[in-house]
């Protein structure tokens, strides 16, 4: 897997009021990326959105909240996602 490529396809499915805070990955044999983010938003609504466009972008899959926080400094979220390196190489 090409980090710059799937920095750059995260830059392009995030929505502009979501700010990613961590990006822990974990490596499949079968070439699948697990990503494990923290977010952070203005409010709930930032985390939906992310976790449509991922779901709607076919280089990710099965996007899931793991955890979610209100705060004083914003809504803290957790998103774990599969990345999919192959479709990436296929499409582009």
């Amino acid at each position: 897997m090409e980090l710059v490529a799937l920095v750059d396809r995260l830059e392009r499915v995030m929505p502009s009021d979501v700010r990613i805070e961590s990006i822990a990955p974990s490596f499949d044999k079968s070439g699948m990326v697990h990503l494990t983010m923290a977010a952070v938003a203005k409010d709930s609504n930032g985390m939906v959105n992310m976790l449509d466009r991922l779901n709607r972008d076919p280089h990710f899959a099965r996007a899931f909240p793991t955890t979610e926080n209100h705060t004083p400094n914003g809504f803290q979220f957790g998103v774990g996602v599969e990345y999919r390196p192959s479709v990436a190489r296929v499409i582009e």
